[in-house]
């Protein structure tokens, strides 16, 4: 249940992003949204071992790391010194709401075009039929 609260959580959050192309910030933004629907946790750096490491990582991609014979996805956000850490099940998760915001992103698109196109009923005879 706490998945599904989630995952509408960040689906308005994409909804109200609105159709303008994303800066960096709103993409970043996204992701860390996903990737806590998906049960990503935040680790914090507080050490300056950790943040050196933190910054090791490349910023707004996801890594994949080999840490005790496991394996772990991480996400740096040096901004705020902090990680997101996921395992394989939940990275898999992040894909696929990652996919499933992006096809409710190009729906959402759609549903804007035809509200646009409401206002042109007013152009009764505007018919190029021959």
């Amino acid at each position: 249940m706490r998945v599904f609260i989630c995952l509408i959580v960040v689906v308005l959050s994409l909804a109200f992003a609105g159709g303008c192309a994303s800066t960096a910030q709103q993409r970043t933004q996204q992701t860390e949204n996903l990737l806590l629907a998906s049960g990503f946790h935040i680790v914090p750096a507080s050490t300056p071992a950790q943040q050196a490491q933190l910054q090791t990582l490349p910023p707004g991609k996801i890594t994949a790391v080999k840490r005790h014979g496991k394996t772990w996805y991480v996400f740096p956000d040096g901004a705020r010194r902090q990680l997101y850490v996921g395992t394989p099940f939940e990275y898999q998760n992040f894909q696929g709401y990652a996919q499933d915001a992006t096809l409710l992103h190009a729906q959402l698109e759609t549903v804007n075009l035809a509200e646009d196109s409401i206002g042109w009923s007013s152009w009764a005879y505007w018919d190029f039929r021959d």
